[in-house]
């Protein structure tokens, strides 16, 4: 076993010398930077919505005494809450109507790229 450590890729026909795998590593690199490249519009805008829901909503809880936190987030928050969660499900079924095989965000936003 001690003859085979250290010759990997040296004297074995067929190996890989170091070269070739930081070769192969550039090109996997590359190649995963361009997949979230291609893939960036989808991205952002399940990251943008969910970043706007949490702001908004959040927002009203940083004025709550932290003794009674929990009694107060459900008073505040449970009108926006409702709110979002019914405008979501309207806008879930307009997407849905509009664009019957997306499962995410992006799905729906290729679609509407490709639409154009």
């Amino acid at each position: 076993m001690a003859a085979l450590s250290g010759s990997w890729g040296r004297g074995v026909p067929g190996g890989v010398s170091v070269r070739g795998r930081a070769a192969i590593a550039l090109v996997c690199a590359v190649g995963m930077v361009a997949g979230l490249i291609l893939e960036a519009d989808s991205l952002l805008a399940e990251v943008l919505l969910e970043a706007v829901l949490i702001s908004a909503l959040y927002r009203r809880l940083r004025l709550l005494e932290p003794r009674w936190w929990l009694a107060g987030a459900v008073r505040q928050t449970r009108g926006p809450v409702v709110a979002t969660m019914v405008f979501l499900m309207a806008l879930g079924f307009i997407v849905q109507l509009y664009a019957p095989g997306a499962k995410t965000i992006g799905a729906v936003w290729k679609q509407v790229k490709t639409a154009r």
